[in-house]
């Protein structure tokens, strides 16, 4: 009985949480400007795509629902927008998508309606790692490689190896490389060797030898 309770009163109190959120007016013009670039060079991205979010009431607080307007950066990273509000939305933020060759976690920005926004966005270029994997008595292959950004993942599937793997990297920046195989005993359960690799310098390809026995890699979830 107390159980039930607990749950009445909780459905209560999100529907009059959601109640309360209302839908910002139709027709209110707002601008949106800003600078997309890449903080390690310091240089603009053009061609990234800008775009505005509109919220609506979710269970548990507003929930993406559909995009109302978007635009282009110039060949200086720059970018200026201006949009109407619909009356459908509780709110609006602002993203950027700034193209498959770029990493960035920068989530959507909040856009404060009926004036002029401000808002920057950055973006690491990707560069290639040209990685060497030496491999030697894996008990359970596959070995599996990737990086910080799982854009791409190898698999080396026997004992001993030597493979060449190519990994999307940010430069000058501290790069994780993982190597997992299944657990022997139980398979849910990944051994594991993590790597923090440092590539300094801003060429297009770097390269790098890893020796790799999974013999000594440690338990992990």
């Amino acid at each position: 009985m107390k159980n039930i309770i607990r749950i009445c009163l909780l459905v209560f109190c999100v529907i009059s949480f959601t109640s309360c959120i209302k839908n910002i007016k139709a027709d209110i013009k707002t601008n949106l400007t800003g600078l997309v670039n890449d903080p390690i060079t310091n240089l603009p991205i053009s061609n990234s795509t800008i775009y505005v979010q509109e919220y609506k009431t979710g269970l548990y607080g507003p929930i993406p629902d559909k995009v109302i307007d978007s635009t282009k950066s110039g060949s200086d990273g720059r970018y200026t927008l201006a949009f109407v509000t619909t009356g459908k939305g509780v709110e609006y933020r602002l993203a950027c998508s700034p193209g498959f060759n770029y990493y960035t976690q920068q989530g959507a920005q909040d856009i404060s309606i009926g004036t002029v926004n401000s808002i920057d966005f950055w973006a690491y270029k990707l560069h290639v790692l040209k990685a060497r994997i030496l491999v030697s008595n894996n008990p359970n292959p596959p070995l599996r490689v990737y990086g910080t950004i799982s854009l791409a993942v190898g698999s080396i599937s026997s004992t001993s190896n030597d493979t060449t793997i190519f990994l999307p990297v940010i430069p000058n920046f501290e790069n994780y490389i993982y190597f997992t195989i299944s657990n022997i005993d139980t398979p849910a359960i990944y051994n594991a060797r993590i790597d923090t690799l440092r590539l300094q310098g801003l060429t297009d390809t770097f390269t790098h030898t890893f020796q790799v026995d999974p013999t000594l890699f440690r338990k992990r979830l």
